[in-house]
């Protein structure tokens, strides 16, 4: 009776121990396992570490003398892969290939012993069933080493601040867009793309933001920061020419009194029937057909050696020229800019010219300086029937800009860099505006020097030059 009763209670206690919950063992090795390697039950794990492949113990046969097991490749699905030879604390994503118990791991994705997640493939972060996805980035006090050949976002050099996230639109942005922020609610800042308009610097545009709609516009209107009567470290100056007297004299009957200057011959000036919007047009040219007759003008008198302006490297300016040549302009030598002296064609100075006897076809922007100088060409040639629009500026000291277009209404951009005007190396290569040849550092005189223009015939032909408006906003004065 008391062997029955043993019997019957240690069957009870292996049945109470079935009842329970037990661990999954397992073990790891390199390479396959075999029959041989040990297993005591059914789904014993075995993970290949070589391979990253997982194995389970699906049959064990035991002999009084052995125990065998049989395993199977891909356990019951997903699981870790401990395949990384670099970091033995490294956790990979595992699947088992689609489905099939093949075992196989995902290449490229896992996060090391640092926390840090790395994958060759596509990132997709989801916030649970019906939301937005999310990526997180909180702050600290300090900022992580930044490795090569990396661009990414950081959190805020905050530990403590109140969160805030930015949304995208639905809506893709269109070509010279802006993002537009508005304060955040619920910590969600929505913000929209916005179009930046086309707003050259032509008729008084400039561009405008309404805050109430979010929308950028081009206004028409001269407002804003332009001319300022008390700003005494800014020069204007500006002649369009509407004296009245019908045989004008550039010294008495201009908007701005002019130095004058005969170079060879005597100084020829003329009147000129204006026409709207060339309302005032004087002329200035050669005495006769003789080759070499010249005349010059200038704001300063820089052949006394009273020149107006002082060295234009240290400074910003902007200058504008509306000229036109005669029928006989390919017989001409044309130069207005910034010159040394009026009474000479070729002298140091930032200037844009076109000479026939150096078999100029366009109008040439140059920088000379103690006789050596930078030419390269605009790409525009002079025109005997439309006028030509010519801008010589520095928005930063020390860079000439050189712009030319032709024809009313022509717009020069209002930045270099802008689209809409293409300049020609040396070589008849086109860059656009300020990547190479149409602006210049070199070569930048570095003596006072004025606003000058000089018309020379070339050949044995009467030149002249009508000037339609000389304009100058010279900034950095100082007084």
């Amino acid at each position: 009776m008391m062997k029955l009763f043993l019997t019957i209670l240690c069957l009870g206690v292996s049945i109470s121990a079935f009842s329970q919950s037990q661990p999954v063992k397992g073990s790891f090795g390199s390479g396959a396992p075999s029959s041989s390697t040990p297993c005591s039950e059914i789904g014993q794990l075995y993970t290949d570490i070589s391979a990253g492949v997982l194995y389970s113990a699906v049959t064990i046969t035991r002999t009084p003398t052995s125990t065998s097991c049989t395993w199977a490749a891909g356990g019951g699905g997903g699981g870790l892969n401990a395949n990384n030879t670099s970091n033995a604390n490294a956790l990979v994503v595992y699947t088992n290939n689609g489905g099939a118990t093949t075992g196989k791991a995902d290449t490229g994705a896992f996060t090391d012993g640092a926390g840090n997640f790395t994958t060759s493939g596509i990132g997709t972060f989801g916030s649970g069933s019906g939301n937005a996805g999310f990526i997180q980035l909180p702050g600290n006090t300090s900022n992580p080493s930044i490795g090569s050949n990396a661009t990414g976002w950081l959190g805020p050099a905050s530990a403590s601040f109140t969160s805030y996230v930015g949304q995208f639109p639905s809506t893709a942005p269109a070509a010279h867009s802006v993002a537009i922020w508005p304060a955040p609610t619920s910590n969600v800042a929505a913000f929209n793309f916005k179009a930046i308009p086309d707003c050259q610097d032509s008729g008084g545009n400039h561009i405008n933001f309404t805050q109430s709609t979010d929308a950028f516009s081009c206004g028409t209107s001269s407002s804003g920061g332009g001319f300022d009567p008390l700003d005494v470290t800014t020069i204007y100056l500006r002649d369009d020419f509407l004296g009245s007297s019908t045989n004008l004299s550039f010294s008495t009957s201009s908007d701005f009194g002019w130095s004058s200057y005969a170079i060879t011959g005597s100084f020829t000036e003329s009147k000129v029937a204006g026409a709207y919007p060339h309302i005032g047009i004087a002329a200035l040219g050669g005495q006769s057909t003789s080759t070499g007759n010249g005349s010059g003008i200038a704001w300063g008198d820089g052949t006394n050696g009273h020149n107006l302006f002082n060295n234009i490297s240290t400074h910003t300016f902007d200058s504008l020229f509306i000229v036109k040549g005669d029928t006989q302009v390919a017989n001409e030598q044309i130069s207005f800019g910034w010159k040394t002296v009026g009474n000479s064609f070729a002298v140091d100075g930032c200037y844009i010219k076109y000479d026939t006897t150096n078999s100029d076809t366009n109008w040439i922007a140059r920088c000379r300086n103690s006789g050596t100088a930078t030419d390269n060409s605009l790409g525009v040639a002079p025109s005997t029937s439309s006028w030509t629009k010519a801008r010589i500026s520095a928005t930063t000291a020390g860079t000439i800009v050189f712009q030319v277009c032709n024809g009313d209404g022509c717009a020069l951009p209002v930045n270099v860099g802008a689209t809409g005007f293409i300049c020609y190396n040396s070589g008849g290569t086109a860059n656009p505006l300020g990547t190479g040849n149409c602006t210049t550092s070199a070569n930048i005189p570095t003596a006072a020097m004025d606003l000058a223009i000089v018309v020379i015939n070339a050949n044995s032909v009467q030149s002249i030059l009508d000037i339609d408006l000389v304009a100058l906003k010279f900034t950095s004065t100082g007084r």
